[in-house]
């Protein structure tokens, strides 16, 4: 016996549309006053580089632990980041104590969105502290919300430009990111609005290092998803992969050098308290 299957089209329409799509919803960043939040950071980079015609590798492993306190200002949105554990592990070399850093307050002044104005590092910064770049790095910490309601599949783009110094060289960087919301996922222990993206990003440096002048330009792509409670208006962290290939033009003495480099990089950020 046959079995005969009806199925209106009222029916195939709110199947198509899925009884749990996420409405259109306008995400800001929220403020209750004195609110902190806790955030774990690891990255994981690999590094090759070629010299010569002989191939290098490095990895580097790095730890972030930080509050985040935030609270309303002037219709914005300032944060105060504090460090209580820090760590770079490259290698066997000697791994830099950044403990003079913890206490510290960094902070972050940005609008409702997340656009940043300033980020103000604190008075003293212990020498081991510098190269990790904090303005760079707390700059591009939170991601850019869109400016109107976005429903599930809805997409947004937003563009950073930096300038940062790293390693002795003077560095610009643009990073586009192009956002896709999704519907709700669980990450950190709650249910959050996914948010998928790609990345393109390019560099362009100069400066010098051990005697050697040094000019630095590269490419690079990612991809990756973040998290967001849109009431109260929380980012829970998120993941991302990444490459970049960069090419190193090296002046030292008589000689000249272009080392080829490929940096691969996996980072998680998760909300933990």
């Amino acid at each position: 016996m046959k079995t005969c299957i009806v199925i209106s089209l009222a029916a195939l329409a709110w199947m198509a549309i899925g009884a749990d799509r996420v409405a259109a919803q306008t995400l800001r960043y929220g403020a209750n006053p004195g609110t902190a939040h806790t955030y774990v950071r690891t990255q994981r980079d690999h590094v090759t580089q070629t010299v010569n015609g002989a191939e290098q590798t490095a990895d580097v492993n790095s730890y972030w632990r930080f509050d985040a306190t935030v609270s309303d200002s002037d219709g914005g949105r300032t944060v105060e980041i504090v460090h209580d554990s820090l760590s770079i592990e490259s290698g066997p070399q000697a791994n830099a104590d950044f403990s003079a850093l913890y206490g510290k307050p960094v902070t972050v002044r940005m609008d409702e969105r997340g656009e940043v104005m300033e980020v103000i590092l604190p008075d003293s910064i212990p020498d081991s502290a510098t190269r990790l770049d904090l303005a760079a790095t707390y700059r591009g910490f939170f991601p850019v919300l869109p400016a109107e309601p976005v429903s599930e599949g809805g997409g947004w783009t937003d563009t950073m430009n930096l300038r940062t110094n790293q390693n002795g060289l003077d560095m610009t960087i643009q990073r586009v990111n192009h956002y896709t919301a999704r519907g709700n996922a669980e990450y950190a222990g709650q249910t959050a609005l996914q948010i998928d993206y790609t990345s393109e990003v390019a560099i362009e440096g100069s400066g010098s290092q051990q005697g050697a002048d040094i000019s630095l330009s590269g490419t690079g792509t990612g991809t990756g998803s973040f998290y967001f409670l849109p009431d109260p208006g929380v980012y829970l962290g998120g993941t991302e992969t990444g490459e970049m290939k960069m090419d190193a033009f090296v002046v030292a003495g008589a000689q000249n050098l272009v080392i080829p480099i490929v940096q691969q990089r996996e980072e998680t950020i998760e909300l933990v308290d």
